[in-house]
């Protein structure tokens, strides 16, 4: 990817490359451009993707993109991470957990989460990286925007009941995305928007969060629906 020469940039995206060299040229840029406040990134994966959820068809080893994006990012002396607004993650660009036990919480490497107010997750049924996901989630204390899809292709798909957190308790694919509204809004009281495939809410707060085990939702949270 010819990115060498670019720099100062305040706003990257990058949508349809190929991984190849790819992380370590668009970690140059980051590099050389301390004040960014947008990145977006999509890979083009040489997979047919359209025919099942991408955590089904893609290898553990073709969707680490951004944790080897993260870590080349922090390995240079001089990185510190980006105060960026908005970032969007798409296709094949997933925060799953790492395969590492050494490497925690990767994303923190490269971004100063607090300074997050618009979140675009559009790459995953993402009951399998929910885990680092929700790990993010009160990190993010300035974060008012959310939206969470898979590829468009796969909207009608989303949020499986069978992969959802409560397979078999919640029937409607629809009170499926109400639960994870409601558990993400407990995570990170800032948000006040959120888009889950087709359905979009609102978010007020009735009272105090309550401290939870498990899976269980706190019901402190009511959902506005948007049309």
């Amino acid at each position: 990817m010819l990115l060498f020469v670019f720099q100062n940039l305040t706003s990257l995206e990058l949508y349809n490359f190929h991984d190849g060299n790819a992380a370590n040229s668009i970690a140059g840029v980051l590099l050389r451009s301390p004040n960014l406040k947008t990145l977006g990134l999509r890979l083009n994966c040489d997979i047919d993707t359209d025919n099942g959820p991408i955590a089904d068809v893609l290898e553990r080893r073709k969707c680490d993109f951004l944790e080897r994006l993260c870590m080349i990012y922090a390995s240079h002396k001089t990185a510190a991470p980006l105060a960026l607004h908005t970032l969007r993650l798409r296709k094949g660009i997933c925060l799953w957990p790492s395969d590492s036990p050494t490497v925690g919480n990767y994303l923190a490497r490269l971004v100063e989460k607090p300074k997050i107010q618009c979140l675009h997750i559009l790459n995953d049924d993402f009951k399998f990286g929910m885990a680092q996901f929700a790990a993010n989630l009160p990190k993010l204390t300035r974060l008012n925007q959310l939206r969470l899809n898979t590829n468009s292709q796969q909207r009608d798909r989303f949020p499986t009941n069978a992969k959802s957190l409560w397979p078999g308790v919640v029937e409607k694919r629809k009170d499926a995305a109400a639960r994870y509204a409601k558990l993400i809004k407990s995570l990170c009281p800032s948000i006040q928007y959120i888009q889950i495939a087709d359905w979009t809410w609102q978010l007020n707060i009735l009272r105090a969060p309550l401290n939870v085990a498990g899976n269980c939702i706190p019901e402190y949270a009511e959902l506005l629906e948007l049309d």
